[in-house]
């Protein structure tokens, strides 16, 4: 073998390497990522045992929601506001008491501005319902009675049981 063959060779080798791994999918929802611009808050079981909400990055929003068995409850937030600090213990309590029935997708609207706006976002926080891939009802902003509209948003698309 020559080394203009073997040079061509090892060329060929790369592209198709690099050929066959974007032939891989890129899966809907991630790695943790508590700092991720789209996350999907969660509770799961970890393999090291422990139990709890986390929140994994979400690479596909798209498929997430045309994919989606069960309601998704979808909070836009500015990074840095304070009713951040109210609202995330609420999200947080019910991907606990909802998980096999509601999916909860975080998403900071600065860094995600084309969803933002696909949503409507004008003023945060913002939570939407989403089911069927559709977008159903909306809260805007969160004051006092945050915890209990935002109950009421959610009420009507859980499925008794789970």
């Amino acid at each position: 073998m020559t080394r203009r063959t073997r040079h061509a060779a090892c060329w060929l080798f790369i592209l198709l390497v690099v050929l066959l791994s974007g032939c891989r999918e890129i899966p809907v929802v991630g790695e943790l990522d508590d700092n991720a611009p789209v996350a999907l808050i969660c509770f799961e079981t970890l393999d090291d045992g422990v139990s709890g909400v986390v929140y994994r990055r979400v690479n596909r929003f798209e498929a997430l929601i045309g994919g989606s068995d069960k309601p998704l409850l979808v909070a836009f937030y500015q990074l840095g506001d304070d009713v951040n600090t109210r609202v995330i213990p609420v999200l947080e309590q019910m991907a606990d008491d909802y998980r096999d029935r509601l999916s909860i997708v975080w998403i900071d609207a600065a860094r995600e501005d084309g969803i933002a706006q696909s949503f409507g976002v004008e003023q945060l926080p913002q939570f939407t319902m989403v089911e069927g891939a559709s977008l159903k009802r909306s809260l805007v902003g969160y004051d006092e009675q945050g915890d209990e509209k935002l109950a009421a948003l959610i009420q009507p698309y859980m499925v008794q049981g789970g």
